[in-house]
């Protein structure tokens, strides 16, 4: 079987200097999915062909012409689609892109079956947008829905999705992954510094709580010592900026890529995850961002946004957003510096038990092989 994955964002197939946890997430499912079959990703921000090992990044055409055809060209000029088996996938559902795919599969008599993997939603990015534009491109996005239903299959992350998105196709609900080599042999042990940092790394959002975020830090600003470093962009940037200035134990540090935040990560004291699970959004996003705070070794504070019985053993665990509550539990937690110790040795031991890629892929890709077993 052949895979041909449209991304929006690759540029290049090194995860290191990427600066979204989306990119990183399209780049290892595409190097796990890579051990099954002869993957490929294309991409109009690609400028030159990248390979590693048995994946391939293609540039796409941009010179006014349709995405199936600047898609056929890649095929055709690198001799792809000679199996009987081929998928190509997109993430997300934008009708746009959606249906320039289908015209791939008509293309090659339907041995193409397309499958849109849909991790997120539109919805939190157009949450600060005016109502004119969020009316126009919820209509649009919304089309887009609609037109899922044409597809041969969808990967999401919830089950709610499929609910909410009202679908009628194939499905399979997957998750994020670890690699093994990139679960660190760092156990944390607190300092003799009296310095405690937190470090927050992502889409300054709401449904990411950034207003109790900097709100429990106002209930710390007399604790000498007690900082927390703000890492990404988004909706909220000039509110987080605004904060740094007016309060001194908050630091934004701007978007930096992933290895600036893999640094930046190991001098912190507790990793920050307050994602809010009332939010629209979260009946789509798997927390690929709890992984990698996981495999850092590093204490992770977080709402409970995975929902097994394990997970309270590997992160410290606040099932309510109330900036009060939040900043005692910090308190706490810098009183047990032995709690933080174990957390940090009990969560590499849950991603290897639960979210190790191979183990994530396999299912993905035995799914994709049943599309085209005849029901």
């Amino acid at each position: 079987m052949e895979v041909l994955i449209f991304s929006r964002s690759l540029d290049q197939l090194n995860k290191n200097i990427v600066s979204t946890s989306s990119e990183i997430f399209e780049i290892e499912f595409a190097q796990a999915l890579s051990n099954y079959s002869k993957v490929s990703i294309v991409s109009y921000k690609a400028m030159y062909h990248h390979s590693v090992n048995n994946l391939n990044l293609y540039p796409l055409n941009n010179n006014n012409t349709s995405l199936a055809r600047a898609i056929h060209e890649v095929i055709n000029k690198n001799d792809l689609f000679k199996d009987k088996k081929c998928i190509v996938l997109a993430f997300g559902y934008e009708l746009r892109v959606l249906r320039e795919l289908r015209k791939i599969s008509t293309n090659y008599n339907y041995k193409v079956k397309v499958i849109s993997f849909t991790f997120d939603s539109h919805k939190g990015a157009i949450a600060h947008k005016s109502i004119f534009r969020k009316v126009l491109i919820d209509f649009y996005f919304g089309l887009g829905i609609r037109y899922l239903s044409t597809i041969d299959a969808v990967i999401l992350f919830k089950s709610e999705a499929y609910k909410e998105l009202d679908l009628k196709i194939p499905y399979l609900i997957s998750k994020a992954g670890v690699n093994e080599e990139d679960i660190l042999p760092y156990i944390y042990e607190r300092s003799g510094d009296t310095k405690f940092k937190l470090v927050y790394a992502g889409t300054l959002i709401e449904c990411n709580s950034i207003f109790v975020l900097i709100d429990t830090m106002r209930y710390l600003h007399d604790i000498t010592g007690v900082t927390l470093d703000i890492y990404g962009r988004g909706p909220l940037l000039n509110y987080v900026k605004e904060a740094s200035q007016k309060n001194k134990n908050i630091n934004y540090l701007g978007l930096v890529n992933n290895e600036e935040i893999r640094k930046a990560i190991e001098k912190a004291d507790l990793l920050i995850n307050l994602r809010d699970l009332n939010d629209y959004v979260s009946k789509f996003a798997f927390p690929s961002k709890i992984i990698k705070y996981f495999a850092s070794g590093v204490p992770v504070l977080t709402t409970r946004v995975i929902k097994d019985n394990d997970f309270d053993k590997a992160a410290f665990v606040c099932d309510e957003l109330n900036p009060k509550k939040i900043s005692e539990k910090i308190l706490e937690i810098i009183g047990n510096p032995s709690k933080q110790t174990e957390k940090s040795i009990y969560a590499k031991e849950y991603l290897k038990n639960k979210y190790l890629w191979p183990d994530v892929i396999e299912p993905v890709y035995q799914f994709c092989c049943r599309l085209f077993t005849p029901s």
